[in-house]
């Protein structure tokens, strides 16, 4: 009798479960469809989605797009009282998203910006708003139990396990992926929807912003790409010139898929040493399959490839590019670290051996006391061991983040280095418009809060828990008011 009652109970419990579970996932959904309703704030945003073939999925707010906007312009050239919408704002976060959370991220980044800025609501009135998704989130194990298990909230919440661990496994499936986008058919549902709309003629003076982050940074890097290298890319971007201003926030991509060549317009790249993701995942996966290769073969042979084709063209090229890329990775991943020892070594002089031991568990504690006492107090230099520079663990320009470290390309003949300025200064020193060309800004000081919510420039947990958190600072970027103001410059030019 009791054991009668006691599986009644458990029967009971695991029902509560389950219709709890049923009642948060419905209210999520809700909170969704609120929350796209409820976008009006922007009056001009548009959802692209990207399939795993790099294509438009929905071709149709393309054209909703162009109808929207058209309609406006030429009603706005009819009538003095109206503006005309003259900025085009390209949005595109990385890894880990799916549609429906990425259009919850996309809405509630540009109602903190508001709130953080203390920006006016009509501030976007004049701008098209393109938010890039595509399917970035390792769900494997989710949509193998949803085909066989009737219970979509109880599969979903098995798979977060298995799909968790083996997210970092799709670490080069989805750089591919972003790259493929990039210079295949987001370059080209721009320059329809450019080509196709009243207002955005050859002798309008209008604007293209970028900003992206992580993965995103290299969708929207390929549109403003005219060499990777040594090579031309054979079909770059069309509208290139209207380019105005870009913002990378922690993007995982080489400085050698950013447009260092270009010096037409100002690109702010956010850097910080808690980057975790960026700073150790990135580099060592790169050794095996170096993502850099991927975006060569793209942004080559992608503009070669047509829509009706599309299909049975990116098989062949899959088919090319992957054992390419494993042998490319073999005799370039040598020479690239040579190279980026050489130049460590050359820079950094003595600085070499601490800024190894600064990588390295135990051995940081202290060099870290110790560069507080020799650079900070003594030298008054702001040159912090192991913060720019890595040592033996510069494992070279095609494998280190950008979003970590500024590191030497083989080949750029450029005389000065690309510059790092501490966020304080770019906002406090030189509270003046930003220049031309990219200019790296260090957040580390201001930003480190990390996976587990503690703030690595407290040496208690950067030398403790820190060595826990594979993904650090790197997601920390929907709500951070630092980002917004960067974000502000680039768009808008202002100061503070």
């Amino acid at each position: 009798m009791l054991n009668h009652t006691l599986r009644i109970k458990l029967y009971q419990l695991l029902a509560l479960i389950f219709l709890s579970l049923l009642s948060s996932c419905a209210i999520t959904i809700q909170a969704l469809e609120e929350r796209v309703e409820d976008h009006s704030k922007l009056k001009h945003v548009f959802f692209l989605e990207f399939n795993r073939y790099g294509q438009l999925r929905n071709p149709y707010e393309l054209n909703h797009a162009i109808d929207e906007i058209g309609s406006h312009n030429v009603q706005a050239d009819e009538d003095s009282s109206v503006n005309t919408i003259d900025k085009i704002l390209v949005l595109s976060f990385g890894w880990n998203y799916e549609k429906d959370e990425a259009i919850r991220n996309y809405l509630e980044f540009f109602e903190n910006y508001q709130k953080q800025t203390e920006s006016d609501s009509t501030i976007f009135d004049n701008w098209v708003i393109f938010c890039v998704t595509w399917d970035s989130k390792s769900t494997g194990i989710r949509r193998t139990i949803n085909d066989i298990m009737p219970g979509a909230s109880l599969a979903d919440l098995i798979a977060i396990g298995p799909d968790t661990i083996l997210l970092p496994l799709t670490f080069w499936s989805k750089a591919a992926l972003s790259d493929k986008i990039g210079y295949y058919d987001l370059r080209h549902t721009l320059e329809e929807f450019i080509t196709s709309t009243p207002g955005f003629e050859p002798d309008r003076d209008y604007g293209i912003h970028l900003i992206g982050h992580s993965f995103g940074c290299r969708i929207i890097s390929a549109l403003s790409k005219q060499k990777l290298g040594f090579v031309d890319i054979p079909e770059p971007f069309k509208f290139q010139d209207h380019i105005r201003g870009a913002l990378y926030i922690q993007p995982s991509m080489v400085e050698a898929s950013m447009p260092v060549e270009e010096n037409r317009y100002p690109l702010l790249v956010t850097q910080n040493r808690h980057d975790h993701s960026g700073g150790f995942l990135y580099p060592f996966a790169n050794l095996f399959v170096n993502a850099y290769a991927y975006t060569q073969t793209e942004a080559l042979y992608a503009p070669a490839l047509k829509s009706r084709e599309y299909k049975t063209a990116s098989f062949f090229s899959d088919l090319l590019h992957i054992p390419f890329t494993i042998g490319w990775t073999a005799v370039a991943i040598p020479v690239n670290f040579t190279y980026a020892q050489f130049h460590e070594i050359k820079e950094t002089h003595i600085n070499y051996i601490p800024n190894t031991l600064a990588q390295l568990p135990i051995t940081e504690i202290p060099v870290y006391y110790l560069d507080k006492l020799i650079n900070g107090k003594i030298r008054g230099s702001d040159y912090g061991w192991g913060d720019r520079n890595k040592g033996l663990f510069n494992l070279g320009s095609i494998n280190e983040s950008a979003g970590r470290m500024s590191t030497p390309i083989i080949g750029d003949d450029r005389k000065e280095p690309t510059p790092i300025i501490p966020y304080e200064e770019l906002f406090v020193v030189q509270n003046a418009p930003i220049d031309n060309g990219i200019t790296y800004v260090d957040m580390s000081t201001i930003r480190g809060i990390g996976m587990y919510g503690l703030d690595y420039n407290n040496p208690l947990w950067d030398f403790t828990i820190g060595w826990l958190d594979p993904i650090g600072t790197h997601y920390k970027h929907i709500r951070d008011k630092e980002r917004f103001l960067l974000m502000e410059k680039v768009l808008f030019g202002v100061d503070d």
